[in-house]
């Protein structure tokens, strides 16, 4: 991701050339010859460059120097990289290791630890693990990798006591080399599982027996070695010398596709690096979902740090400061254990903010973070992706107790069972009251089968809100959580009753009854309901809870509301606010009083445009294909007198942008002044767009929507309101359509006509002058 300011490229031919370097690696894909994954030394001719190049090399984040960064690419995009003009020096691949030294299993009963396995021995030594502690350990295939032609699976192991029974424990999850030259982790991992099962004795009195031993009788404990083999024994399954970062195709070739962009975005969405998820990703995702992890890790090399959330998002998790806590904890073990420098790397103190560091969408860290409710860093061991086998054991010695003690993470806290009266596990939902935030999703769940939750929390006092569907909401104030034990907190919640809710909606003014209102109970199964011809209605079969009522009516403002029902409290009445209608105008007639700058259009869309919401016209940003690179144009209507009551704005719009990159948002300039945000209500879809360097549109709408904004800060002044897009210097999209602008406000008991003083309602849009941006 670019972590460099922006600047606008000022050599057209130069945008020319790279527009057609874009078109030749869309079909280097296809070319006779088998492709290579190159690691390379480019230097950048502007700062662009790297926002640019981002699409068609996979930056090192762990090189990020802002001239000459390091990268990865294909060998067929070599030649046209130094046909546009970049310097390029080929560097030795990390994957390259002459010291790789194989052949880990001396015996079958002995492991050398200064050695790597071959493909097979890694099978093989797996297997026997689960064969020879068969009391503590299984062995699961999660899936197969997409190398067909000398394919691979993904193989986990889980580690607890009678690992076939589902306990009140917490589930913790150890994967690594998901980027196949990152190989220090994999013999890790390995060494880890060793450690696990060969100090496993609940009749020792050895105090470090006895550690792993409590591990494992209370801890369901999953580690995944390798979660990319294709790319480790991309070279051979004999060797890791020759592996590659990235996933292969189907018939073993390097992809473009970098396992750690290839998850769904919390900010991203789906596909944010615009390739399907491959079989790997899907197994993760397949295993994950199947799951409920507590706490995990995905390691890494190239670094030597502990990277925590966002990577996506700029602001704070809900948690910061309880990852800023067991990340210190496990960086000061590892420097203490390790050698001179170790985890020193990025920063002094061995971890970092991911965004801080540098941003990324598509990453598994985030991904088991805001979908799966699970705590997960990015572990960085070992500067050299794929070290001399040699220097293992030091690798080892170094993370032995901090991986041990970052597991244990997880028996602190709070923890609990949510049951029903009947002693039924329920499928609940933890939130800590006051702490918890909507955007993080930073709330737990219950794993159903036993009904335990495990939230890891900092020493404090805690409120506890367990809720259910179909459950009445229970809550616990004054939990108290030590730097210790878990503290204990059960739930048990009582069946919701089964209610009948009435009411009767009314419009304002006049408060008269409102018939045809719609009146849904969000994010249920309960069908919507409409009031008869007395504003009466009535829902059948609540139950008790709290739910968000939506209550819609023409021309009225739509009213939503968080309602408690009980037995003892059914009927709600509701009071919407007739809105006038003070301009409309769906452009059919002409623009409607809008005028545009750059490339902005009114008419009626052709080729793969989308049609008009309503009849034919709209205003685009380009009606016949995509808009350009490198632009920023707005279009606005000026001289508004926004009603004084209840103001608001609405628009049908469809947008389809470059995530990430390209977007667009609403401003509003009051009497002639600076221009602000507008935000609508709900917020926009994107923190943060790179061309707006702001929040905004960004993606695809999927079809026409509805954009509503509440204009109450400005009401009765006179403004002007703009849509602003903005594009980089690549990767161009359809863009953003525009129709059915509507300004509401609310009914005064005489009609009121909205009367243009310069003549819009004729059509004369002499008086709206271009905005230069």
């Amino acid at each position: 991701m670019n972590r460099f300011g922006r600047k606008h490229m000022r050599n057209g031919k130069r945008m020319k050339v790279l527009k057609f370097f874009f078109i030749l690696l869309v079909l280097a894909p296809f070319s006779l010859t088998e492709d290579t994954e190159c690691y390379i030394q480019i230097k950048l001719q502007s700062t662009e460059d790297f926002e640019i190049l981002s699409r068609i090399v996979q930056f090192d984040e762990h090189s990020m120097d802002r001239i000459e960064p390091r990268a990865y690419t294909l060998s067929s995009h070599l030649p046209t990289l130094r046909k546009i003009g970049y310097e390029i020096t080929v560097l030795p691949h990390p994957g390259i290791n002459p010291s790789a030294r194989m052949g880990m299993l001396r015996t079958p009963q002995t492991k050398s630890w200064d050695s790597f396995p071959t493909y097979a021995e890694y099978v093989q030594i797996m297997q026997d693990y689960a064969a020879n502690y068969p009391d503590i350990c299984r062995l699961y295939n999660i899936g197969s990798t997409t190398n067909t032609n000398r394919p691979h699976d993904l193989w986990v192991v889980k580690i607890t006591e009678d690992p076939d029974t589902e306990q009140d424990e917490p589930e913790v999850f150890y994967t690594s080399t998901m980027h196949g030259d990152e190989t220090t982790g994999y013999v890790t991992m390995l060494h880890l599982i060793e450690e696990l099962l060969t100090h496993y004795d609940p009749s020792s009195a050895d105090p470090y027996d006895m550690e792993i031993t409590h591990m494992i009788q209370n801890m369901e404990i999953w580690i995944n070695p390798l979660a990319n083999p294709d790319g480790t024994y991309r070279s051979s399954d004999s060797t890791v010398s020759g592996a590659i970062r990235n996933y292969t195709t189907s018939s073993g070739s390097p992809s473009s596709v970098d396992p750690n962009r290839n998850f769904p975005d919390p900010e991203g969405g789906d596909h944010p690096d615009g390739n399907p998820y491959w079989a790997e990703t899907v197994a993760m995702m397949n295993f994950a979902e199947q799951n409920h992890f507590v706490i995990s890790s995905n390691i890494h090399g190239g670094a030597e740090v502990v990277n925590y959330p966002w990577d996506t998002w700029s602001r704070a998790h809900a948690d910061d400061s309880w990852y800023v806590d067991i990340c210190l904890h496990y960086a000061g073990l590892v420097q203490l254990n390790g050698p001179a420098n170790y985890y020193t790397s990025v920063n002094p103190n061995g971890i970092t903010n991911g965004y801080a560091w540098y941003p990324l969408q598509g990453g598994r860290q985030d991904y088991m973070n805001f979908w799966r409710g699970c705590r997960e860093t990015t572990n960085e061991i070992s500067n050299t992706k794929n070290p001399a086998a040699s220097t293992l054991p030091t690798y080892w010695d170094a993370s032995r107790q901090a991986l041990l003690d970052y597991l244990k993470e997880s028996l602190k806290g709070v923890r609990g069972i949510v049951t029903s009266s009947d002693g039924t596990p329920l499928d609940a939902r933890i939130e800590v009251v006051g702490y918890d935030v909507d955007m993080d999703q930073s709330w737990v769940y219950t794993d159903p089968a036993v009904g335990d939750y495990h939230r890891m929390l900092l020493p404090g006092t805690y409120t506890l809100r367990a809720s259910a569907y179909g459950y009445v909401d229970a809550e616990v104030s004054g939990i108290v959580v030590v730097d210790g034990d878990a503290a204990v907190q059960d739930f048990v919640l009582q069946q919701a009753e089964t209610v009948t809710v009435t009411g009767v909606v009314r419009s304002t003014p006049g408060n008269t009854p409102l018939a045809g209102a719609t009146i849904e109970l969000l994010d249920t199964p309960i069908s919507p309901v409409t009031t008869s011809s007395d504003g009466s209605y009535s829902i059948e079969g609540v139950l008790e809870g709290t739910y968000t009522f939506r209550v819609t009516a023409d021309e009225h403002k739509t009213l939503e509301s968080e309602e408690v029902i009980t037995t003892a409290n059914v009927n709600r009445d509701f009071t919407l606010v007739r809105m006038e209608t003070y301009y409309f105008d769906n452009f059919e007639s002409g623009p409607g009083g809008l005028s545009g700058t750059g490339i902005w259009e009114h008419g009626v869309p052709s080729g793969s445009s989308p049609q008009a919401y309503s009849g034919d016209h709209v205003w685009a940003t380009n009606l016949s294909g995509n808009y350009g690179n490198n632009e920023g144009d707005a279009l606005q209507i000026e001289n508004l007198d926004i009603p004084s009551e209840e103001p608001q704005l609405f628009f049908m719009h469809y947008y389809d942008f470059e995530s990430g990159y390209d977007g667009g948002r609403v401003e509003i300039a009051v009497d002639g002044g600076g221009f602000a945000v507008l935000t609508p209500v709900g917020g926009y879809p994107a923190d943060s767009i790179s061309a707006l360097n702001s929040a905004g549109y960004d993606g695809t709408s999927n079809g026409w929507v509805l954009a509503e904004f509440d204009l109450s800060a400005y009401a009765g002044q006179t403004v002007t309101i703009r849509w602003y897009y903005a594009s980089d210097s690549t990767q161009t999209r359809l863009g953003w359509y525009i129709d059915d602008l509507e300004i509401k406000g609310k009914a005064e008991n005489v009609t009121v006509d909205f009367i243009f003083s310069d003549g819009f309602e004729s059509g004369d849009t002499s008086m709206w002058d271009m905005l230069i941006d």
